[in-house]
Parts: C-alpha cells; structure tokens; sequence
C-alpha cells in the first residue's frame, strides 16, 4: 500500500459463528525498509471482532516497518483476536494510538521493539483478557532488538486484569 490510507468506521468480523479467531487480521499493514509504506495513516472508529491481529502489520524490526509513520490509531474497539488487539511492532516514528478499547485478546498493545519512534500510547482501556495462542495474556508487550533507542511515552492507560485469569500489565518479549 501506499502513503495515507484512511480506514474509518468500518464493522470488520471474522465470523458470525464458531470460534472468533483464525489466521486473518482485521487491518493490516505490509511496510518495510526496502517498500515503506510512507506513512501518513489514519484508522479510526472502526470494530473489529475476531481473527489473529485485530489492527497491525510488518515488518517487525524494519525502521519502516508495520505503519512506517506519521499515523494515528483512535477510537477503535477490537475483542477477540487470538494474538494483538493492536500491533505496532517497527518503525512507530510519531505513531499515536490512543482511545482505543480493547477486549478479549492475549495482548491488547504490543510494541516490541519500535525501530525509530517516538511512539505515544495513550488513554487506551485493555480489559477482558484471555490467553492468546502463544501462551500470551498481557496488557502491553514491549521489548528491543538492541538496535533501537526509541521511546516509548505510555499516558492515561487503563489496563484491568482483575476477574478471571490473572494476566500481567507489561511484559518484555524476546531474550534481550
């Protein structure tokens, strides 16, 4: 894809019956070193219920990976997904995503690592936690390839892991 998408107000459901999850992701991404997207996005207001990754991309550790840059992720509601609510994993230079509720996933917000940032998370709300196919059960997933001095700026979150399965509030993926 190119530089600007915009994706609002978009009802995206894996399926009306059976299990909510499976191998195909709500929103999805394809940024790397070598095609950046360019950036510039906007996905807002959209519902997203079911699949692997409710909003994210790749590639994972490229500078220009996953939404490359200059993007904004706002007032989304995702539930259900076997891995990430959202995933953010790559470039993150001035990535916002902030005012999100999400429910039901092994990881509401995963950032591990952001290659260039900054990355602001914001007054997102993580509640409803399960264990995601990889054993996951976390508000926010962070870590670093140990080629990244990114920041991270984490404001005004909600992370609820009462009731049920206890899961954890941010937790370091990866060896380093």
């Amino acid at each position: 894809g190119g530089p600007g998408m915009r994706i609002t107000n978009n009802l995206i459901q894996f399926r009306a019956s059976g299990s909510p999850h499976g191998a195909a992701d709500g929103i999805w991404f394809k940024s790397r070193d070598l095609t950046p997207s360019g950036g510039g996005h906007y996905i807002a207001g959209n519902t997203i219920i079911g699949g692997w990754d409710g909003i994210g991309g790749e590639e994972e550790g490229s500078a220009h990976g996953t939404f490359d840059r200059d993007t904004i992720v706002e007032y989304n509601t995702i539930q259900n997904t076997w891995d990430d609510c959202i995933q953010s994993e790559g470039g993150d230079q001035n990535v916002r995503i902030r005012n999100n509720d999400l429910s039901g996933c092994g990881t509401g917000i995963a950032f591990a690592a952001p290659m260039s940032g900054p990355l602001y998370v914001e007054n997102n709300t993580i509640h409803d936690l399960v264990t995601g196919l990889y054993a996951n059960h976390v508000c926010y997933k962070t870590g670093t390839n140990g080629q990244s001095s990114a920041v991270t700026y984490m404001t005004g979150n909600s992370c609820d892991v009462h009731g049920g399965q206890e899961a954890n509030g941010i937790h370091q993926s990866g060896g380093d």
